[in-house]
């Protein structure tokens, strides 16, 4: 993944599409621990700043979930403030961001959110942002959705020390992806996998 990012980071600057670009600053996201190598958030910055906006959006939702990862939980909460997500669980008339308003941006969104509310031990807003997103992808046919969600709602159960409910919504995240092959939510969600 490195040698195809440091490959694409040489025209990222000049020419790209929002989604492709937003891929790239995933993985370089990912591959960040804190350190500057081998990018720095900085320069995953500039980068953003030269695409409409919403790329910035999506960077700070990278950058809020690994932090999170790394635990850096004071860190997150600076990012996330900066674009406006308090980690409150929203209200059914207050709207998303505009620039969340794609389906990319909205699932990104509201799972950084979740992450956000997990690391805070905020369950019943969790409880509650999963099963509004549960309904829409559901009505929309969004199975790798419904996988991320199901593995956020063993998250929940595990750290409210219900390991039965939590070994359920990982089975059931396991029946839904294994029909498609769907992989990504489970590495990224290694620590719970191993832990159930």
């Amino acid at each position: 993944a490195l040698a195809l990012l440091r490959r694409g980071s040489e025209t990222w600057h000049t020419h790209g599409l929002v989604d492709t670009t937003a891929c790239g600053l995933d993985v370089a996201v990912g591959l960040w621990c804190g350190s500057e190598a081998p990018f720095t958030v900085g320069q995953l910055r500039d980068v953003a700043a030269g695409y409409p906006p919403r790329l910035a959006l999506m960077l700070s939702c990278f950058l809020i979930q690994r932090l999170l990862q790394l635990g850096r939980v004071e860190e997150a909460l600076l990012e996330a403030e900066h674009i406006g997500l308090g980690g409150e669980a929203p209200e059914e008339s207050k709207p998303l961001p505009e620039l969340a308003q794609t389906a990319r941006g909205r699932d990104l969104f509201v799972a950084t959110q979740i992450q956000l509310c997990l690391a805070l031990g905020r369950h019943r807003q969790v409880e509650k942002l999963i099963a509004q997103e549960s309904k829409c992808a559901k009505a929309e046919g969004r199975v790798a959705r419904l996988v991320e969600l199901a593995l956020a709602e063993a998250s929940v159960a595990l750290k409210g020390n219900n390991q039965r409910v939590a070994s359920r919504h990982l089975s059931r995240a396991v029946i839904l992806a294994a029909g498609r092959q769907i992989v990504r939510p489970f590495m990224n969600c290694l620590e719970l996998v191993a832990l159930l």
